[in-house]
């Protein structure tokens, strides 16, 4: 029979808050029942609860859109960040999805004031370009950028991106404009959802060395022509551009939020066998079925 004066922590601390830290980051639609447990692993986990936010509207919360994450309501946000201290939401949130107008709120905005990933929604209510964020990583359309103004990759939002993935683009933009991109002193991934940009991105790769991928996206997993039904053969030689089937980009953003394995890891692996002849350097798409082997040949990622 075990001792009245058994030690009830029978792990040392260090170690059972890294044991349900990992769990949670794995886990994360699990966390609420975690924090269960006890009071200390509900201190732990809290701020993990909030790294990876999701503001979506109550048809993706019933529909369970977002398989890996909890979401949230705007309103219900908005409560929490009222109730909770100023720095609480600051020092918590990295990754944040705002897909609903009514969440693109400068009070959301400026409460998360360091978060490093950022999904914005096609509609903005809110001047983005206006609000000091250290992001790193930018999902966004143009006219949630420049909903009035003309387009300027200059402005200084863009300073720390790294990745840049731009959907409904406008039509006939400029190259001049794209090449603005070239001259970002950190940004070295970028995406488009269009094959129409096929042609412009040929322009600027041919001068653009700091970059490391430039994605199209496909939400239909029939890419392998692409480039040559787009009259830009030529692309297949160049192994930093790949086109991806990307079926959910919103599930995939949650991925890579919480497990760090997205498009862009898959599409650095990919580049990577291309580069050291692993796989034929002139194949360019990424099929559905090779991004589940890209990711099942792939190392352990840390935690994003």
């Amino acid at each position: 029979m075990a001792s009245v004066n058994a030690d009830p922590h029978p792990l040392p601390t260090e170690l059972e808050r890294a044991i349900f830290e990992v769990a949670a980051v794995s886990w994360p639609r699990s966390i609420p029942k975690f924090m269960l447990v006890a009071w200390r692993v509900k201190t732990w986990l809290t701020p993990l609860l909030y790294r990876t936010l999701v503001v979506a509207d109550d048809r993706d919360r019933d529909r369970g859109r977002y398989s890996r994450l909890p979401s949230i309501a705007a309103d219900t946000l908005r409560s929490l960040i009222h109730s909770k201290s100023p720095t609480f939401f600051r020092d918590s949130v990295r990754h944040l999805s705002l897909i609903e107008p009514e969440a693109e709120d400068v009070s959301i905005l400026t409460a998360c004031s360091a978060i490093e990933n950022l999904w914005l929604g096609a509609h903005p209510s809110i001047n983005i370009l206006e609000i000091n964020l250290p992001l790193k990583r930018l999902h966004c359309s143009l006219y949630s950028l420049f909903p009035d103004a003309s387009i300027d990759f200059t402005h200084r939002f863009f300073t720390s991106i790294t990745h840049l993935e731009i959907v409904n683009v406008a039509q006939n933009i400029e190259v001049e404009v794209w090449s603005a991109l070239t001259r970002l002193p950190h940004l070295t991934h970028l995406a488009f959802n269009s094959y129409s940009y096929l042609e412009m991105c040929l322009a600027i790769l041919l001068t653009w060395e700091n970059l490391r991928a430039l994605v199209i996206l496909s939400l239909c997993d029939s890419g392998e022509k692409s480039l040559e039904q787009h009259n830009v053969p030529e692309l297949a030689q160049e192994p930093r551009l790949v086109v991806i089937a990307c079926s959910d980009f919103r599930e995939d953003w949650v991925r890579g939020a919480t497990l760090g394995r997205d498009y862009w890891s898959q599409a650095e692996d990919f580049i990577a066998k291309r580069r050291s002849r692993k796989i034929d350097p002139l194949e360019y798409y990424i099929s559905e079925s090779t991004r589940e082997t890209l990711d099942s040949e792939a190392e352990p990622m840390p935690n994003p």
